[in-house]
Order: C-alpha cells, then structure tokens, then sequence
C-alpha cells in the first residue's frame, strides 16, 4: 500500500506498506499523522497492495474461519424428568449439564483444544474469552485457559462478556484484527453456565456448553464476507450484578415487540447491506431463548425463508448455551457444510449481529477430525434425577457425617509448579530418556541432573494402570473414582476420574485427561486434571 498526502505546511513521505503487521512504530505513526493533520480530503490516497496478498477471487482480503470445535457435557437432563419434579407439563428432549467440576473456563478449556486438533499452537496470537457466567470478576478466564491449553506466553488476551450478542461481537473483533495485521490467528472461545429460577420455563431451555472458532487468513475454510450489526435497546432478559438467576419479563412482549421484531429488522437490513435474497442462502443460523420462540418465529416469513433452511437450534439435545448458543449452531452447521455453501448467522441481543459465510473447499479438511457437537451429544449420559442437578448447580447441599479433607492451598507453590499443575507438563531426561511427572529436576533412572526438558502430557494417549471406587469420600458425583494412568511414552499420574461410568471401569481402560476443578479453599478456585474415557462415540 501507497500513501501519498499533501496539506498545507505538512507533507507524508510516501509509504510501500507490504503488510500492516510488518510494520515499525514509525510507518505507523506517519501513516496516523498523515490521516489525522492531513485529513481524509487532503489528497490522502491509498494504493492497494501487491497482488500477492489479496485472495484469489476478485481482489478481495482473505479472512475468515480457519478451525472450529466444540464442547458439550458428558452429562444430560431429561425435560420430562424436571417436569416430573415439579409436577408439570412436560417438554421433550434434553438439556447438557455440566457436571459439579466443571465451569465456563473447562469447558471453554474443552472446545479450544477441539478447535485446535491438528494445528501448531504456536500460531495462535491472541485468545478471546466470551461468557456471561466467569469464574472470576476480576482475574483473566482468559490467561486460565491461555494456560491449561499449554498457548504461548507472547499473546494478547481478552475477557468478553455482558451480552448474549458477546460471541458474534468477539468473531467481528477477531475479523478486524486479523485483517487489519494486527494477529494472524486469533481465537474466540465462548461457553456458558447459565442459572434459572427452578421450576421455570428457562430452567429446561437453558443448556451447559462451549465452543471455539480461529479467525484468520490461510487456508480459510469459511469466507467472512460480511458483517452486519443492529443494535437497539431493549429488556426481555436481564441479570443484575448480585443476582442468581436470568430474569425475564412477560412472554408475549418480550417475543413481539423485541424477539421476533428486532430480529426480523436485523436480517432483513443484513440481506440489503449484502446484496443477497433468501433463496441465496443455504443455512440460517439464529438462536432463541426458547424452543417456542425459535419454532414461531415470525422473521422466517417475513424475510422469505423456508423452514428447510433453518439449521437445528439444538435444543432437543444441549439447549440454549447463552453466548456459546449461535457458535454451537454454526459448528453443528459446518459439520455437516459443502463447499460453496452460503450460511448466515445470526445472533440477537439488544438487535444482533449478522455474518454472510461462504464455505470453501478447506473445510474437507477439518470434517470428522474434531468431535464437534456430533460426537459429543454421542456419547452424553442421563442424569439419574433431578436431585443431582440440583446438587450440581450448588442450588441444595448434603450433609456429611464428617467434612471431606480440603487440600492445602498455597499460591505461591501453585506458581512454582505452574507448568505441571496447570498445563500438565512433564520432563522427559535427555540422557536416557526417561518421562517423569510433575517435572523432576533429578532423573530417577540414569540420576541425571537438570538435564531435561518439558514435555506436555495433557493429549498423550493414556490407559489405566490401577483403581478404586470410593463409597466414603464424599463427591457430588459419587462414588469418587481414584487412578493411576500410565501414559504412552512414558509418565504417571496419580488423579481423580470424571464423566465415568464406575461399572465400566477396568485396568487397560483408555483415558484422556481434562481440566477440571479441584478445589476452592481461601476464596481461590483451584484447577487440575483428571482422568476420563474418551468423548468418541463406540464402534
């Protein structure tokens, strides 16, 4: 790119910008006074850049989805089954629960690490954390999972929340970036855990999940060749700072005068802003807050689209995943996606924002390599009754005969054993090879010393060496399953199992290890690993 500006009394020098991410402080800083003293009618011209960084098709900038991955709970409640607690009409399908360890940073944990299946994550340049239901208020959710998904140290974060619309508002952020040059590859990960009053119409909608898209400029899968965004104020849900639950106001207002209105605005101004008509598009995508909602929804007809376009909104198998809801949908989506294929995507809060997708040939290439929503609605598992949900949610307590022993807290050797602890790293001796874990300045076998280097265990194929089924300790999810595993490779840990079914456990059982809650002791929410079967659908 060429910049050439004259003003009165200030001159640009003229500038070849080959890549805005090649930039020095200089250029940069020349090219914002020559935009800001020589003002935009000054004869500030820019020439377009080389054709070696344009796309193939017109001229245009490559950006757009280059991975995505999914995460829903191992565990599910039946409607029918909340219906049978309250006595109540009941609904059909399932909601995804997550289980009583899990929160919106492991399972956010979960879907980048599906996203990222086959990708160096040394690419990764930045990490966008979207969520309505943090673990922390003032802490980065971003670094934790930053961390426990083993990025680099030299990458930008952010922590994104306050609205539903946060996961489309975070996919536009992470599109700019990427082609202004700022990053190359950024990710945006969403989940959501999400409380309703008990015995509430929301209390079944609602849903436990996450997932995670990669925003940049090789090897696009999905073209993002438009974004388009209408905001207008307007309460139907709300939740105040202190409060517990999602509030909401009278039905038949909040689906008239905001759902189906607001909605039917925004797609029908983004299909004029994109030059499209309905017929054009393949897939729309566009969540609900309720099953009814979403099914009546008056914006199908208004703006000429046929239910056969209308990807499946999820609720019959997770529910409505809060901000995580329109990327779950747009995954499910791609699973099943062929090139050339137009999907819009839609997300409402206060207005919405739309996305005009183009799929390409690159998305062969991630299909059926990452679980996904598919695999994992698969393999979930009925919660036995509604008393566990509650019991999971932190809405009831049992008593114990005697309080479970809480593990010492200690910040500061949390920080010294960082590696281990929160990215599940191990040392391998390179004399003899040797894989220990937590890492080990001494080597057991050949006595080598500090001569090692770290190794990461947390996606080495694992089995069970040894375990037990512990009827006394008290677990939310009982009985507390303990084990050793053995991975390939080398290494051992000793570690809690989770998403389990204790009568199928045996020695030789393959696991996979997740990150999980361990604890919370001095107001500090402790994080670990554990041990689980893999989330794939048996043969």
């Amino acid at each position: 790119m060429v910049i050439h500006s004259e003003s009165e009394g200030y001159k640009a020098e003229s500038l070849f910008l080959e890549r805005p991410d090649k930039l020095t402080s200089a250029k940069r800083f020349a090219i914002f006074t020559a935009v800001v003293f020589c003002g935009p009618t000054s004869g500030l011209r820019f020439v377009a850049p080389d054709s070696k960084h344009l796309s193939r098709e017109g001229g245009k900038e490559v950006a757009g989805i280059t991975s995505f991955g999914a995460y829903v709970p191992y565990y599910r409640l039946s409607r029918k089954e909340i219906a049978r607690a309250w006595d109540s009409y009941p609904g059909d399908g399932y909601r995804a629960v997550a289980n009583w360890d899990e929160d919106t940073i492991t399972m956010a944990v979960e879907a980048v690490i599906d996203c990222l299946r086959g990708f160096n994550r040394d690419i990764v340049d930045a990490l966008l954390f979207v969520t309505t239901t943090p673990a922390f208020h003032e802490k980065s959710s971003a670094a934790v999972i930053a961390k426990a998904t083993d990025l680099k140290n030299d990458l930008f974060v952010l922590d994104c929340g306050g609205s539903l619309r946060a996961g489309t508002a975070a996919m536009k952020l992470a599109l700019d970036t990427v082609k202004a040059g700022a990053q190359k590859n950024v990710v945006v990960a969403a989940a959501d855990c999400r409380l309703a009053p008990p015995n509430s119409g929301a209390e079944s909608d609602f849903g436990d999940g996450a997932a995670a898209v990669m925003i940049g400029d090789q090897n696009v899968a999905v073209e993002i060749e438009g974004v388009y965004s209408y905001t207008e104020e307007f309460t139907d849900r709300w939740r105040r700072a202190n409060d517990q639950f999602v509030k909401t106001w009278e039905e038949r207002f909040v689906n008239t005068q905001g759902y189906n209105r607001l909605l039917t605005i925004t797609v029908t101004n983004a299909l004029k802003r994109f030059n499209l008509k309905p017929q054009d598009i393949t897939k729309i995508i566009y969540p609900a807050h309720s099953k009814t909602a979403h099914t009546r929804c008056t914006m199908l007809g208004a703006c000429g689209f046929t239910k056969a376009q209308v990807q499946d909104p999820l609720f019959d198998k997770i529910g409505n995943t809060g901000t995580a809801h329109p990327l779950q949908m747009l995954v499910a989506a791609l699973e099943d996606a062929k090139p050339g294929d137009r999907i819009l995507l839609v997300s409402y809060s206060d207005g919405g924002d739309v996305f005009n997708l183009k799929v390409t040939e690159n998305i062969t290439k991630l299909q059926g390599k990452r679980r996904g929503i598919k695999k994992h609605v698969a393999t979930m598992k009925d919660l036995p009754n509604y008393g566990r949900y509650l019991l999971f949610r932190g809405l009831v307590s049992r008593e114990y005969e005697a309080p479970a022993p809480v593990p010492y807290a200690s910040l500061p050797r949390e920080w010294r054993e960082r590696n281990s602890i929160m990215s599940l790293h191990g040392s391998k001796c390179r004399k003899c090879g040797e894989v220990q874990f937590p890492v080990e300045r001494v080597c057991p076998k050949c006595l080598s010393k500090d001569d090692y280097e770290e190794v990461s265990l947390a996606q080495k194929p694992a089995k069970i060496y040894t375990y037990n089924k512990d009827f006394a300790t008290p677990t939310s999810d009982p009985p507390n399953s303990m084990c050793q595993v053995d991975f390939e490779g080398g290494g051992r840990i000793q570690c809690i199992m989770a998403d389990r079914d204790p009568n199928e456990l045996e020695v030789g059982m393959p696991v996979e290890m997740v990150f999980r809650r361990f604890h919370e002791e001095k107001n500090i929410i402790h994080y670990y690993w554990k041990a689980r079967p893999p989330r794939e659908p048996k043969k």
